[in-house]
């Protein structure tokens, strides 16, 4: 046999060769490009975003009461922002503090009633804006030993009014627009006995 004709065979055998590797390549998957597999379903009780470090920057978990809640952490670890449902099915957002403190906080009532409230450093109540089943909104402001001080109101007729309390929470004036919008003023004293009133 000359060395053209053994160049000849050994190149047809490489060939043979080379389309019996690809098919098995193809027929197993390596080279065929198939659609990947997605996975419709994830279940787990907790869930940790994190950076390329491994630090977690949100949490979503489920709590023994089998209340979900999605936690947004800060750079220190501590949470800056939440999302939850409470056990009667209220939804709230909560935004906290440097120090982790809750600082304001949105939610529904089970009643069905927004509320808005907004905290001090020291976690209590400073400023809360409902608007209640009536569609009557609120607006309230308290000191910072929690006492009602000044009150925002408008009754379903459509009257507003203006209260002002004392620090023992004792209505001590009151102003505001009757129905035909007639205004009125009131006085009282720490007692709340009406001692002036207009008109």
């Amino acid at each position: 046999m000359s060395w053209a004709s053994v160049a000849e065979t050994r190149g047809l055998l490489v060939g043979a060769l080379g389309g019996v590797i690809v098919n098995l390549l193809l027929g197993s998957g390596v080279l065929a490009r198939k659609p990947s597999s997605v996975k419709k379903l994830l279940r787990a009780e907790r869930v940790e975003l994190v950076d390329p470090t491994g630090k977690s920057h949100a949490v979503l978990a489920v709590d023994g009461d089998g209340n979900p809640s999605l936690v947004f952490l800060g750079k220190t670890g501590s949470p800056v922002a939440a999302v939850m449902v409470e056990s009667e099915g209220e939804p709230s957002i909560d935004l906290y503090d440097a120090h982790g403190k809750t600082r304001v906080a949105l939610s529904l009532l089970a009643n069905g009633e927004p509320s808005l409230d907004l905290y001090d450093p020291e976690g209590k109540t400073r400023v809360a804006l409902n608007l209640l089943t009536g569609g009557e909104p609120s607006l309230d402001f308290y000191d910072a030993n929690g006492k009602t001080r000044v009150t925002l109101h408008m009754v379903t007729s459509g009257e507003p009014s203006l209260n002002l309390y004392d620090a023992g929470e004792k209505h001590r004036a009151a102003f505001g627009l009757k129905a035909e919008g007639e205004p009125l003023l009131l006085l009282a004293d720490k007692e709340e006995k009406v001692v002036w009133k207009v008109p």
